[in-house]
């Protein structure tokens, strides 16, 4: 872990300022940017991948993300043993 930011802007910032291999990325954010939109842009900017975490269905994340592949996204509360898997398909290489 690099960074625990609140905001989708401070997510940005973070990305471009210490250059981590994968976000783990709420989907509400204290921010009218979503955790969605934030991963797009650093996606964008960097093309690092995000983990998705979320109280609600995959569905709708999965129609407005345009990042990297393997879409993978985690249902609150994560269990460790579904995080573990979640960060072996997402991670590059």
């Amino acid at each position: 872990v690099v960074d625990t930011v609140d905001t989708g802007e401070q997510a940005i910032a973070a990305v471009d300022a210490k250059h981590p291999d994968l976000v783990l990325m709420d989907t509400r954010l204290r921010s009218e940017m979503s955790g969605v939109e934030a991963a797009n842009e650093i996606w964008a900017r960097r093309e690092v991948r995000s983990i998705f975490i979320s109280a609600h269905d995959a569905a709708d994340i999965e129609a407005r993300y345009r990042g990297g592949q393997p879409f993978v996204s985690l249902v609150k509360p994560v269990l460790d043993e579904d995080l573990a898997v979640a960060l072996s398909h997402a991670l590059p290489g």
